[in-house]
């Protein structure tokens, strides 16, 4: 998200970690680091674009897609699937969102409830809860879909 601070780390798994890895940007060379890492200290949507690194004597990695969004909500779901019976509680979040603020969650793009301190919670959840979520914040945007799964 735009203000956010990132880290790019180059890592080869044969050598030792000390080694000067050269970042770029869309096929441009950004900064060669002694470090093996470029940081940025607050992104913004300048910086998208495809990124890789290089190490000497090691080839190349692959290209990594960094998107930066600006004043855009996201959504925190559990990372890992939650039991049926368990509670599952839905976040929104931003730099525009204060956690007292009223936030809509939609699964499968059909409204299931609004949360006035920006989050849900799903008590009891049942398989027929799994699905894609998202959230939706006045002046503070909609977030990408998250999935939530269920086991």
């Amino acid at each position: 998200m735009e203000g956010d601070a990132v880290t790019l780390r180059c890592r080869n798994r044969t050598t030792s970690s000390n080694l000067t890895a050269d970042f770029y940007k869309d096929g441009v060379l950004m900064r060669s680091s002694a470090a093996a890492q470029m940081n940025i200290h607050s992104v913004f949507k300048a910086h998208e674009g495809r990124y890789k690194c290089s190490i000497s004597g090691s080839g190349g990695s692959a290209e990594s897609w960094m998107m930066v969004r600006a004043d855009s909500a996201i959504l925190d779901v559990p990372v890992l699937p939650v039991m049926e019976g368990d509670a599952a509680t839905l976040r929104c979040r931003g730099r525009m969102i204060s956690s007292d603020f009223k936030a809509d969650f939609f699964k499968d793009d059909v409204f299931v409830g609004s949360g006035f301190t920006a989050e849900m919670t799903i008590r009891n959840v049942s398989k027929s809860d799994e699905g894609f979520y998202k959230c939706r914040v006045s002046g503070g945007g909609e977030s990408p879909r998250r999935h939530l799964a269920v086991t």
